[in-house]
């Protein structure tokens, strides 16, 4: 792309344990403006437990490296994994707070799939039986663990303008959504929201009350 001199904005899903200097100046030299960041989780506790191969300072680096080289970030979240509790919860939100991107994408709950480690622990709690079909989307961990981590979580989130909770309607809705796309936008919705002044999401200017703002059904 470098090479050929084409003029294209481009964005990328990335593992924050790949990424070193050399690769994001060539991304951005090539027309990449954002980067979207698999962190999942800010505790090094839920890192291990969710199996990844990355550390909280390699997301960390990541995000620094990023910022340096002038591309927007949006970092996703997952919540709900085992062990996950009020201080791994509190851990993501801090290294978010600390890292200040443009976006921080949440989810709540992890889907169950067959064969996998996950699962094998969500049948020993009883959240699915061994032979149970799970075509039909079935998550973890329990309801009762899952609504209070989701409504902790939207709590968080709804004091922070640049968190996005789709799941839980949290500075977005489908409406708002559904308008962005009939007029097109080029580049991730994220950064879209992020450009428009008037999106509840947009970054608080030094000294900014952080008032809750829960976008209406």
């Amino acid at each position: 792309m470098i090479a050929d001199g084409l003029r294209l904005s481009w964005s990328a899903f990335v593992n924050p344990g790949h990424l070193d200097a050399r690769l994001v100046d060539l991304m951005a030299r090539a027309g990449c403006d954002a980067v979207e960041i698999g962190t999942d989780s800010g505790s090094a506790a839920m890192l291990r437990s969710l199996g990844k191969s990355f550390t909280v300072d390699d997301v960390r680096a990541a995000s620094r490296l990023c910022r340096d080289a002038g591309l927007a970030t949006a970092h996703y979240l997952l919540f709900g994994g085992p062990g996950e509790n009020e201080a791994t919860v509190a851990e993501s939100v801090a290294l978010m707070d600390e890292l200040a991107p443009e976006a921080v994408i949440v989810m709540v709950g992890i889907r169950v799939y067959a064969g996998t480690e996950l699962h094998a622990t969500a049948v020993s709690e009883g959240v699915v039986r061994a032979d149970q079909c799970l075509l039909e989307p079935v998550f973890y961990p329990d309801e009762a663990r899952l609504r209070k981590i989701a409504e902790r979580v939207a709590e968080l989130a709804a004091a922070r303008r640049t968190w996005i909770v789709p799941g839980l309607a949290v500075n977005t809705s489908s409406g708002v959504l559904e308008m962005l796309r009939r007029r097109h936008p080029r580049g991730p919705l994220w950064k879209v929201l992020g450009q428009r002044e008037s999106w509840r999401g947009r970054r608080r200017a030094p000294g900014e009350s952080a008032a809750p703002s829960v976008a209406p059904d």
